[in-house]
């Protein structure tokens, strides 16, 4: 079932790995908290430290992804990629731009096949992956 009727989330102090997409479907939630989950790997530990709509509006977009061909990840802050890439095969557009990452994971190529645009530009990237030929239906990338 859905938790449309749910306003308070506490999730502090455990050991959560991750926080289901989903969650961004409360729509009256006021209050989640996710302090001190030291394994937490999404969301990321610096989405979670600006607070509650911004964790909410991750999470929103990570449910999107699932089934859209487009993943906007854009003007986030991200210092990594903060998801498993491999969840999201079915890609057609992702978007990385304007966020704070230096590295790009090799998993960006082997796991998105169909992957036909792809920006991510204006961040602090030094160099492609070395998979970045397998991208053969590659036909937009902006890493300027």
């Amino acid at each position: 079932g859905e938790l449309t009727s749910l306003t308070l989330l506490l999730l502090s102090h455990n050991d959560l790995r991750y926080v289901a997409p989903e969650l961004s479907e409360c729509t009256n939630l006021q209050q989640l908290t996710l302090d001190n989950n030291p394994s937490l790997e999404s969301p990321p530990i610096h989405v979670v430290d600006q607070g509650m709509r911004f964790t909410l509006e991750y999470l929103a977009e990570l449910n999107k992804g699932r089934t859209s061909k487009v993943f906007r990840l854009d003007g986030r802050g991200y210092l990594r990629v903060p998801v498993d890439l491999s969840k999201y095969g079915h890609l057609l557009r992702l978007d990385l731009s304007r966020n704070h990452l230096t590295t790009l994971p090799n998993s960006i190529c082997a796991d998105l096949p169909y992957l036909q645009c792809f920006h991510c530009f204006d961040n602090r990237i030094t160099g492609l992956p070395d998979g970045i030929g397998l991208l053969v239906n590659l036909l937009d990338l902006d890493a300027s």
